[in-house]
């Protein structure tokens, strides 16, 4: 992919057909970003790139997504002599096994992140807002907000702020200034951090517990928060719903499926999934929650986690996400509801 321009709004870029490749924040820019991935031989490969706002990205960025080798299978390799005419001829060639290999399409970078050239980012890896990735990297794990990682693999330097500092930012989100609030904060903006921090976290919304879900068992049974996503064709909430179900008939978790009342579509499709749901087992939690737009910030922050879908709605909905701590879970995934994340439910549930 050539560079990516600064923008007034969040965008979508698109590849053939007008299937989202990666959503973009306004204000961000990129030399040049290369991904390598099934999509050109799979097109429904499970696969979600967001970058947030204001994220500088220097040349020659690589994601590598959902590239990885069943190295249980026979061979490694691939054997031409294999091909046919079926779609899933590619995977039949290189020997791979769907069975055992877990899809991880998912790549999260957050907004005023810095990266450097050469850097390399592989999938399920989620990069917090205000971290910087050294020249030459390749980043394989987590890396959280506000830090400086670096190396192969991508190891911690040292945090940029201490945590009080970190904590603020995140709550302040200035990335989510409109034009107005930023001209009027620039010359605290271009000052010290921690005056700028100090300053602007007493002023910042913040929700400690606002109910919006209504969660009768908070605490007690882990809530999944999800949207009805129809910015794109290529919507996630369908196979989240049906994943949920199979994963979850024993009631261990709740899955709170939100959609825009204000929103005709929106609506429209969460009236047929109620129907629908009156022949779901009596151990399914599922519910359908109508919210508008200026509630979705407190409605993240009351969730265990946030299961995130393709679209420019989810810049903002990543956002809240780091900044209550929520963690992000891809929508288009196979499994969505991997082992290490089921072990993590289960544990909590016990706690």
């Amino acid at each position: 992919m050539s560079s990516i321009p600064i923008t007034q709004e969040d965008i979508i870029i698109r590849t053939q057909g007008g299937y989202p490749l990666i959503t973009v924040g306004k204000g961000t820019y990129a030399e040049s970003i290369s991904i390598h991935s099934p999509i050109d031989m799979d097109i429904n490969s499970p696969y979600l790139f967001q970058i947030g706002r204001y994220t500088s990205i220097g040349d020659n960025l690589t994601i590598i997504s959902n590239l990885n080798h069943d190295y249980k299978s026979v061979f490694q390799g691939v054997i031409p002599e294999f091909a046919d005419d079926t779609a899933n001829s590619f995977r039949l060639r290189k020997g791979q096994n769907d069975a055992n290999l877990e899809q991880k399409g998912m790549v999260l970078i957050g907004n005023d992140v810095w990266i450097g050239d050469d850097v390399t980012i592989v999938s399920e890896v989620t990069i917090g807002n205000g971290a910087v990735i050294a020249a030459g990297s390749v980043v394989v794990s987590d890396v959280p907000p506000y830090s400086i990682y670096g190396g192969n693999p991508a190891r911690f330097i040292i945090s940029r702020f201490d945590d009080e500092t970190i904590g603020l930012f995140q709550k302040i989100m200035w990335w989510d200034f409109n034009k107005d609030m930023l001209l009027e904060a620039k010359e605290d903006m271009l000052g010290d951090p921690l005056y700028f921090a100090r300053k602007y976290g007493n002023l910042a919304e913040y929700y400690e517990s606002s109910n919006v879900l209504n969660l009768s068992d908070k605490g007690i049974i882990t809530s999944l928060i999800a949207f009805i996503d129809v910015e794109t064709q290529y919507h996630s909430f369908g196979n989240v719903l049906v994943q949920f179900c199979k994963t979850f008939a024993d009631g261990q978790a709740q899955l709170i499926l939100c959609y825009n009342p204000g929103n005709e579509v929106e609506s429209e499709t969460a009236n047929e999934l109620l129907k629908m749901s009156d022949e779901l087992p009596k151990d399914i939690r599922f519910s359908l929650v109508p919210l508008e737009p200026h509630m979705e910030e407190a409605a993240i922050s009351e969730a265990d986690y946030m299961i995130v879908g393709r679209g420019t709605d989810y810049i903002k909905r990543v956002s809240y996400a780091f900044k209550y701590g929520v963690p992000c879970i891809s929508g288009v995934d196979f499994p969505i509801f991997n082992s290490k994340l089921l072990e993590k439910i289960i544990e909590s549930n016990k706690d």
